[in-house]
């Protein structure tokens, strides 16, 4: 997954995200820059459910209210873009 984030962040640094399926939370990740001297993250997040995911959540690290923004998953999708705004984006089916 990759996220598209605003003007100024467009990689989502500091965007948590966590997979659902099935009702069940699955295990948050925070989008990082680089970990350590000269390092730098991928801006493509691989996560993982023991069963298809239903939805995604992120919360936004810009805004202000902390909300959390969440998007049905297309059954099958292996690969997918979301923005700021809700927008999913399935690249590889």
């Amino acid at each position: 997954m990759r996220l598209i984030g605003r003007e100024g962040n467009p990689d989502g640094i500091g965007a948590v995200i966590r997979l659902v399926g099935r009702g069940r939370m699955g295990p948050a990740r925070e989008v990082h820059a680089g970990s350590g001297y000269w390092s730098q993250d991928s801006c493509a997040h691989v996560m993982h459910l023991s069963e298809q995911p239903d939805e995604i959540q992120v919360r936004w690290p810009d805004d202000p209210k902390g909300k959390e923004a969440t998007c049905r998953v297309p059954k099958g999708a292996r690969e997918v873009h979301l923005g700021v705004g809700g927008e999913l984006k399935v690249v590889l089916p």
